[in-house]
């Protein structure tokens, strides 16, 4: 394959291709910067110092009134970003410091990409952000859950209420795992390590 691109045909592909993948990433991005300001979003540039305000979470479907109705839910209480597709999102994950990414399974990508495939990229740059996966079918999702790849499960249709219940849940510092209900002594305990918080 590096032969392939060291020849006068390789170049000649590099040449054709490189200049549509920069055009195809152009629009993509400003249809999603279009999307995000319509929809009352508001991306920042990635801050490097000092707490948000607010969390941001970025929400990714390629289902746009699925993202409307996610982000009225939701831009009360959080900074929400948008995206339709994984190459946009990851692009958006490298701009800006998330606190979770909400995303489909299936994102309808040409290249057979999904929902888990992004959360993998997602985990490597984000190790901290909050990694929940929607899905209209039933994706074989039970070993991502138990690695921590997929924080929660939510199968559509799911309700923008449910969403934001899972985003205010209360998280283990210790191992990342949502914190139970507080215990007859009145303390917070975690039901997968019982360390306290």
């Amino acid at each position: 394959m590096n032969e392939f691109f060291r020849t006068r045909m390789g170049h000649k592909f590099i040449e054709a291709t490189v200049p549509r993948l920069v055009d195809e990433i152009g629009r993509l991005a400003d249809h999603v910067a279009a999307l995000n300001q319509s929809l009352g979003s508001r991306p920042d540039a990635r801050e490097g110092v000092g707490p948000r305000a607010r969390p941001r979470v970025l929400i990714v479907d390629d289902d746009e009134q699925i993202l409307r109705g996610l982000v009225r839910a939701l831009k009360q209480d959080h900074d929400v970003l948008l995206a339709t597709s994984p190459a946009v999102a990851l692009a958006m994950a490298e701009a800006h410091a998330l606190d979770a990414v909400v995303t489909d399974h299936d994102l309808g990508d040409d290249e057979g990409r999904d929902g888990l495939w992004l959360l993998k990229q997602v985990r490597r740059r984000l190790p901290d952000a909050r990694h929940i996966l929607m899905s209209g079918g039933q994706p074989a999702i039970d070993a991502h859950l138990e690695s921590g790849l997929v924080g929660r499960f939510l199968p559509k249709p799911v309700g923008a209420k449910d969403v934001l219940a899972v985003l205010r849940t209360k998280l283990c510092v210790k191992c990342g795992a949502e914190i139970t209900e507080p215990q007859l002594l009145g303390d917070e305990r975690c039901a997968r390590c019982g360390d306290a918080t």
